[in-house]
């Protein structure tokens, strides 16, 4: 059967233009807003494959941009972000429902999900975690001034910006691959295999085994557990054991 299409993706957004009458603790009401917030551009990666697209309001139109990330999100069974979930989904959302197009359809494979529920790292910054588990980190840039540049249209701002963006896609896949057996997901690789096959739901791995006599105990039921010898990862059967007795409930 065919492997699942799992894409990742990262994009970048202007910043706000707002006229206000100081510099801190400013609430900023909607009718002083100049110029809202708007996608730049994005880099996304499909698993398996070597070409990084790229798309940006400098090397494309908006309605090209927009309906590429719209095309890619579609076609794909997962999405891997960084905090997606909460930031780049949402902001190419408000750009599909701008241009006119309907919700993509896929499973989200949001990693700060992961980091913030499985570990205890001192900063849950994407660099940080790269960082700490020995992966590439992210391209050095010049701060709040870049997205600065990108508004002024300076052609070194922009070349900056399309090495930055696809850089953190790459290190957000080699992030995935190292973690991807404590993921928080419910994104089932086993779907895609031959029926009958025992696989890592996580990892798509053949290389599973039982993991002992140990079972996954619930309230009313216990499974048989494994182990994936390719990421890790511990999932457990679908079915029941029938060997455990079923308790009773008690009402």
């Amino acid at each position: 059967m065919s492997k699942p299409r799992v894409l990742a993706i990262d994009i970048e957004t202007s910043l706000h233009t707002v006229k206000t009458f100081g510099l801190y603790n400013q609430n900023i009401r909607p009718e002083q807003i100049v110029k809202s917030s708007r996608l730049v551009c994005f880099a996304a990666r499909f698993e398996g494959e070597r070409k990084v697209h790229f798309y940006s309001e400098w090397t494309h139109t908006r309605k090209e941009m927009v309906k590429a990330a719209h095309e890619l999100l579609d076609s794909a069974d997962a999405v891997v972000t960084y905090n997606g979930a909460s930031f780049d989904c949402k902001h190419l959302n408000r750009e599909f429902v701008l241009a006119g197009l309907s919700e993509p359809c896929f499973q989200d494979i949001d990693l700060i999900k992961t980091v913030r529920k499985k570990f205890k790292f001192a900063s849950n910054k994407l660099d940080y975690i790269c960082k700490e588990l020995g992966l590439d980190v992210k391209v050095p840039h010049t701060g709040i001034k870049l997205w600065m540049d990108i508004d002024d249209k300076c052609p070194k701002a922009q070349r900056l910006m399309k090495k930055y963006n696809i850089q953190d896609v790459i290190i957000m896949e080699q992030l995935y691959d190292t973690i991807k057996g404590w993921v928080v997901t419910q994104f089932n690789r086993a779907l895609w295999m031959e029926p009958g096959v025992r696989v890592c739901p996580q990892c798509g791995s053949t290389n599973v085994t039982k993991r002992g006599k140990r079972k996954k105990r619930t309230k009313v039921s216990a499974y048989q557990r494994w182990e994936c010898h390719s990421c890790g990862a511990n999932p457990r059967s679908r079915l029941r054991d029938k060997d455990v007795p079923k308790p009773e409930l008690v009402v």
